[in-house]
């Protein structure tokens, strides 16, 4: 008889214990009941993982990454934490210690939908896979980027360029069923806190999310979250996003549709 391989699969446990447990990422973020405070159940996760996700998510393995779950608090729309209240959950001192750009820190549009990247609308927590492909998504026999920042995609290209890389691969993914998107600012702040409790170093700077190109104007700063890996800490820049902008790089995530609760 021959010998029967067993295929591989997705371990969530890990990354979920580190989401919920007493000492974890969201009661670090000021939701120390996340079953309370209506974060979804690990079963409820895994049933909504769908098998082309879990293909899609097992063969980018393959090539190199370490994927992780980020449960992410809602931060637009009246349900939502707010830019300033995401920042403060994971850093109460950013803004009077300057790392947070004023213009961001004062921002009013900080409670509006597009910084959830089209979530449903009464979803209150997004959950999803942080991508951390070592490879290059449209060519995995090409490393990822220059300085071996696993998940960090299309880096040092100016933000049309990664825009339009992006939807390349959005699109293949929406190919086999699977809902990938630019990383929402949620999901970069929720992984920076696990990262800190999991004893790691902050990821390099992210993109200025190319997901805000209907809201932002051409040539300058403005006022929509960017952050940079600084020291132990994040920094929450403004987002330099005009046709000629260079910028250091995207980080995706597939995202989990968990159904709402009646």
């Amino acid at each position: 008889m021959g010998v029967i391989e067993q295929q591989p699969t997705l371990n969530l446990q890990p990354d979920y214990d580190l989401m919920t447990r007493n000492d974890g990422v969201l009661p670090a973020m000021g939701f120390p009941n996340p079953e309370a405070a209506g974060v979804p159940a690990l079963e409820q996760i895994q049933a909504a993982i769908s098998p082309e996700l879990e293909n899609f998510l097992l063969d980018r393995a393959q090539n190199g990454g370490n994927h992780r779950l980020v449960i992410a608090p809602r931060v637009g729309g009246q349900q939502g934490i707010g830019l300033r209240g995401l920042i403060l959950s994971s850093d109460s001192k950013a803004y009077e210690d300057d790392f947070v750009w004023r213009e961001v820190w004062e921002d009013v549009d900080g409670r509006a939908d597009i910084h959830d990247n089209s979530l449903p609308r009464n979803a209150e927590w997004d959950t999803a896979i942080l991508l951390g492909d070592t490879t290059d998504p449209l060519d995995p026999s090409r490393s990822i980027n220059d300085f071996n920042e696993p998940g960090l995609a299309y880096t040092y290209k100016t933000v049309p360029e990664q825009r339009q890389l992006l939807e390349q691969e959005v699109g293949q993914a929406r190919g086999v069923k699977v809902d990938l998107l630019s990383a929402p600012i949620g999901h970069i702040v929720t992984d920076g806190v696990a990262q800190r409790i999991d004893n790691q170093l902050q990821r390099r700077g992210v993109a200025r999310l190319p997901h805000y190109e209907n809201v932002v104007t051409a040539g300058g700063g403005v006022r929509l979250p960017g952050v940079d890996a600084g020291v132990s800490r994040l920094y929450f820049g403004g987002s330099y996003v005009g046709g000629g902008w260079y910028d250091e790089g995207v980080r995706r995530v597939a995202r989990v549709s968990v159904p709402l609760e009646a």
